[in-house]
């Protein structure tokens, strides 16, 4: 910790000297960084040969700092590697076209010393949240075992969680972008107009506004699990879900894929965001955007955008996600169920266990079908 000061120290300093810069987002950074220094300092004893204090091992599994350290430090190669092979599915598998971005007005080429001290802080950051989404889903609220597996607590908790959490999630955004919190917070991720790198990109975010997002994510969870059940596996399905889209939605490639929920949001509607400011606050949907009105629909780069949406605020030919979307979850949430049962009971499941996946399947293979439906009727109308 003493280590961590005297870097924080020695770059308040650096970042003094430079000339001609707006203090604010830095002193505001290293604020919060102080203030989670207080935090952890007071959330348990420092000892060096026993576990980390309860902020930094809310779960208590950490036996040491030593384990601290090393699950620290890969998490800036593992986003690495989850940023290279989404890059290569979408560049060589799916072969998706890019939108223009090349020159584009604001576009950051490189990152400045500060950029990379964001994403170095924002790391430990990760970590925090991380701990504490996992201490959530290992509490009580969630169920554990494979026979509590139901619709309820399955698909349709994944799909309403999305949902509050992009609600929350477009009430913190916009404050944020009030014109006394933005200098201050989300600025620094504004520094990029057309975002292209992905993982880099995505994590290029003032610290506070990284613990925002994160205890909004956690409030959705905890107020699904409250109000209809969640299930610990479909938890940590949409943390991944929602972890993943975060970074495919600051590439620049033209992306068909997006998280199965009513209205779905896409990269263009999030390069949208960052070149205009003021539209497209939500993350994974645009249902929200679309209520509330502040929805822009993507304009390529030099072409003239409209200063407001004048389209039908929902229209159905946008109201379903594509089948291809949905499909995955057959089984993507049997298989998260199937992790969390082998974890909690240290065991295999039994076949007979398994059986309670099937009326989610089912389940979501209406929903697939409908969907498949509803696009074909479009796709006819539209060359009628």
């Amino acid at each position: 910790m003493i280590c961590l000061l005297a870097l924080l120290t020695a770059a308040m300093f650096i970042i003094k000297a430079m000339p001609g810069r707006d203090y604010r987002i830095p002193v505001s950074a290293i604020a919060t960084l102080a203030a989670l220094l207080v935090m952890i300092c007071a959330s348990g004893p420092l000892v060096s040969n026993g576990p980390p204090p309860w902020l930094l091992n809310p779960t208590g599994l950490i036996p040491s700092w030593d384990y601290f350290f090393i699950f620290l430090f890969t998490i800036v190669p593992g986003g690495e590697v989850l940023n290279a092979m989404l890059e290569m599915l979408e560049e060589h598998v799916l072969q998706l076209p890019h939108m223009t971005t090349v020159g584009a007005k604001g576009r950051l080429e490189t990152f400045t010393p500060m950029d990379y001290a964001m994403v170095s802080c924002n790391t430990v950051s990760h970590f925090v949240i991380v701990s504490h989404l996992w201490a959530i889903l290992l509490g009580p609220a969630t169920e554990k075992r494979l026979e509590s597996f139901t619709i309820v607590n399955g698909p349709l908790a994944f799909f309403a969680s999305v949902l509050v959490n992009d609600l929350l999630y477009w009430c913190g955004h916009a404050w944020m972008h009030l014109r006394s919190i933005y200098p201050y917070v989300h600025k620094q991720h504004h520094r990029q107009c057309v975002p292209f790198r992905g993982y880099m990109d995505a994590l290029n975010i003032h610290p506070f506004e990284e613990f925002l997002g994160a205890a909004i994510l956690g409030t959705a969870f905890r107020i699904i699990a409250a109000t209809m059940g969640m299930h610990a596996g479909t938890g940590w399905l949409t943390f991944t879900v929602w972890s993943v889209f975060n970074i495919l939605n600051h590439f620049d490639y033209d992306s068909p894929l997006h998280v199965p929920v009513l209205f779905p949001s896409s990269p263009a509607d999030h390069q949208m965001h960052h070149r205009v400011p003021n539209c497209n606050y939500s993350k994974l949907t645009m249902f929200w955007d679309r209520l509330f009105r502040t929805y822009l629909p993507y304009t390529e780069i030099g072409g003239k955008i409209a200063p407001t949406y004048e389209g039908p605020r929902f229209p159905s030919s946008k109201a379903l996600p594509s089948p291809a979307c949905v499909a995955p979850l057959m089984l993507a949430l049997p298989l998260a169920a199937l992790v969390v049962e082998a974890a909690y009971t240290l065991s295999m499941p039994s076949l007979t266990d398994c059986y309670s996946f099937v009326p989610s399947t089912l389940f979501i293979s209406g929903v697939t079908v409908a969907c498949a439906i509803h696009r074909r009727y479009h796709r006819l109308s539209k060359m009628d």
